[in-house]
């Protein structure tokens, strides 16, 4: 693993198929931002095994596909891909809590224990934006590092 690789994260529960929607007009968000899929993450634990997955960029290039109103918001990346299919690119990944006590250790002490529903979800992901708590390239390495030193 090289931290250095550009990743994009997605936070998710393991084995989720998508919405109906994704099942006839394939779209898979991403982040390119690890801080943003841990927020995801955290909203899923509601619903089963809540984790944040690593996709190299250059193995779903082929698929990026347009943008969306959320895109700077969610430093989104959006696949042409159903969700289970860009699992299969997943390398790595890390339960929710390791991603947040990562986050923690790297001075994001604004990061929720939970989220509760996709409404307030975006009025984290908003006011987190806002006050412009993203990861630096530097931040993003070390979590990288830190993450894969996680078993998955």
């Amino acid at each position: 693993m090289d931290p250095a690789t550009d990743y994009l994260y997605r936070g998710t529960t393991v084995g989720w198929i998508g919405t109906r929607s994704n099942q006839f007009l394939p779209m898979t968000c991403t982040s390119t931002d690890p801080l943003v899929a841990t927020y995801f993450a955290l909203e899923c634990l509601f619903h089963g095994h809540s984790v944040v997955q690593f996709i190299e960029r250059s193995s779903v290039e082929q698929f990026i596909g347009e943008s969306n109103p959320f895109d700077a918001i969610e430093s989104a990346v959006n696949l042409k891909r159903k969700p289970l299919e860009i699992s299969e690119h997943v390398i790595h990944l890390i339960n929710v809590d390791e991603a947040r006590k990562i986050l923690l250790g790297l001075g994001f002490e604004q990061v929720p224990y939970q989220i509760y529903g996709k409404s307030v979800l975006n009025d984290e992901l908003k006011l987190s934006f806002n006050q412009g708590y993203r990861l630096t390239a530097s931040q993003k390495r070390e979590f990288n590092r830190l993450a894969f030193e996680v078993r998955s």
